[in-house]
């Protein structure tokens, strides 16, 4: 049988980019330049959309029941080429996709989706999902338990996925067997009659919570295709009318080139009235409804906007430094990462660059009582002690393309050249990242669901970040010990240790969080008052059959 392992080279990257007044969050997954152009029409359905130069006065809505929605990029394209939603979700992806269960915005509620329910059981270790028999596709299949188990071993044949389902799954009973060729199917998963059971080989509690991330992809659109190209090649949206399963579907272009999300007619919940969704590449000839940032300076212009309610969604999207401890002998000395630690005046970045608009942090679990001093004086020592080579340029990678970055980048390489080190920026592409990396040190960022994403960072099965800080697996089993317990002094504990862990190898180096923002024109379109945004990179229920449109 053949070997189904397939190696992650590249990740998903967020970048804000500055282009001419604006900036944009947008994600990097191609491999090389052909792919380029594949990755930007996938950020626009599958992992969010940011906006941010609109000329608000000169310019009237579309008429008529529709909400417009900002895209990402200003080349449209006659393909309809956008990618599997495996990746990090998005508004429009929610439009498109149902999950498993649904959750809230805090993602702290497992509700009905396309499962109705589930029970555990007393070990943890066996999870069966009870399926609704009313639930269809877009073109008018059923969709069955045998869409999600095809689903689940499609996904584990795919790259470029999301961590946290990527954990999950693998903790199901013979997914090694099957990536490995040795078996045509995962063991652990059996379907009969409207339900499917998912045997794990240890506990992970979990494993419900996440299913409320799951998108099931129809069994028979895609059971004949090479599935480890779903999310490599993104073949499976190069038509006009991919087949979906949530309220909208696409159904083409308009004049403009802008996609044109309709009602899907064999949707089965409540419908909302509004009766189309745009989602533009023109910016500067119509206004927007629904845009979102992370948060960067420019997001401080849209506030004084009348027409726009603003959401602040705090989140945990940490910013950071990893070493390359695997490949730079000079970090590989723990006392050199100390050294940079002390020397990055943190609370200075944070409040410069990031306006304080977050949190500080200095260990993945953000409540910990930790707290670093900016001490360049005993940085010097530290170096001095290691026998660092101060002749040594030390370079710094990263992938985001926006003004801010970059100028804060320059601060943090005149902390370091403050006590001697010299420096070297290095921009990035997304395939140098994670391939043969020379880099000393990576900034990069990451939108975490919960803590855990924070620490399977660490885990030797973390393909890209295993290529960095090396596969000695040291936090393996504590971090498995803390998602199996339910005992939760157990869980306060073997944070605690993890934390103690970070601080004594220093492989990451935390800063900070920041905010989600979400920009809604809410003299157009009326939503609930009560309504809660929730991290914008995961599915969680907005509500959206009760959004309309008001009448002018």
């Amino acid at each position: 049988m053949m070997d189904r392992r397939k190696h992650n080279d590249y990740d998903m990257i967020f970048e804000t980019n500055d282009m001419s007044g604006f900036e944009e969050e947008q994600v990097k997954l191609s491999k090389n330049a052909r792919n380029i152009f594949l990755v930007i029409l996938f950020m626009v359905l599958g992992v969010g959309m940011v906006f941010y130069c609109i000329h608000y006065s000169s310019k009237e809505y579309i008429e008529g029941n529709v909400l417009t929605v900002a895209a990402i990029t200003t080349e449209p394209t006659d393909t309809y080429d956008l990618c599997c939603p495996w990746k990090n979700a998005s508004f429009t992806g929610a439009l498109l996709f149902q999950t498993l269960f649904v959750t809230d915005s805090s993602c702290s509620e497992i509700n009905d989706g396309l499962a109705l329910s589930y029970s555990c059981s007393d070990d943890g270790l066996t999870y069966s999902i009870t399926m609704s028999e009313n639930e269809y596709w877009s073109d008018g299949e059923i969709i069955d338990v045998n869409d999600v188990a095809f689903s689940v071993e499609a996904f584990l044949m795919c790259d470029d996925v999301n961590a946290s389902l990527s954990t999950a799954f693998n903790k199901i009973e013979g997914v090694e067997a099957y990536l490995a060729g040795d078996s045509d199917s995962i063991i652990g998963i059996t379907c009969e009659d409207n339900t499917i059971t998912f045997q794990l080989e240890e506990r992970y509690n979990n494993f419900a919570m996440i299913l409320t991330q799951f998108v099931v992809l129809p069994e028979h659109i895609l059971k004949e295709e090479d599935l480890s190209t779903l999310t490599d090649e993104h073949w499976f949206f190069q038509n006009d009318n991919p087949v979906c399963s949530g309220m909208y579907v696409s159904t083409g272009f308009d004049e403009d080139m802008n996609i044109v999300l309709s009602q899907n007619v064999y949707y089965t919940g409540k419908m909302s009235d509004i009766e189309t969704v745009l989602v533009c590449w023109d910016w500067e000839s119509r206004d927007i409804d629904y845009f979102e940032s992370s948060i960067i300076s420019d997001t401080v212009s849209y506030r004084s906007l009348r027409e726009y309610t603003e959401y602040a969604v705090d989140v945990s999207y940490y910013r950071y430094f990893v070493f390359n401890v695997a490949n730079s002998e000079v970090v590989q000395d723990a006392q050199v990462r100390q050294a940079i630690n002390y020397a990055i005046d943190i609370e200075e970045l944070f409040s410069d660059y990031y306006f304080s608009t977050g949190s500080l942090v200095y260990a993945g679990d953000t409540n910990a009582s930790i707290v670093y001093e900016y001490n360049p004086e005993k940085a010097i020592e530290l170096l001095e002690e290691a026998n660092y080579d101060f002749d040594y340029v030390y370079e710094i990678g990263y992938y985001h393309t926006d003004s801010t970055t970059r100028v804060m980048l320059e601060k943090v390489c005149e902390y370091l050249n403050a006590i001697g080190i010299q420096t070297e920026l290095r921009q990035l592409e997304g395939w140098e990242i994670y391939v043969e990396p020379t880099y000393d040190m990576l900034f990069k960022a990451l939108s975490a669901f919960n803590i855990e994403d924070w620490y399977n960072e660490y885990l030797m099965t973390s393909t890209n970040l295993a290529v960095l800080m090396g596969e000695d697996g040291v936090f393996d089993e504590l971090i498995a010990d803390y998602s199996a317990t339910i005992n939760q002094e157990e869980q306060i504990e073997y944070q605690n240790q993890i934390t103690q862990l970070e601080q004594e190898l220093l492989y990451k180096l935390p800063l900070f969080t920041s905010y989600n923002y979400i920009f809604l024109n809410t003299s157009r379109v009326d939503v609930p008052d009560d309504l809660e945004f929730g991290n914008v990179r995961y599915f969680c229920d907005l509500r959206l059959d009760e959004w309309s449109i008001l009448k002018s």
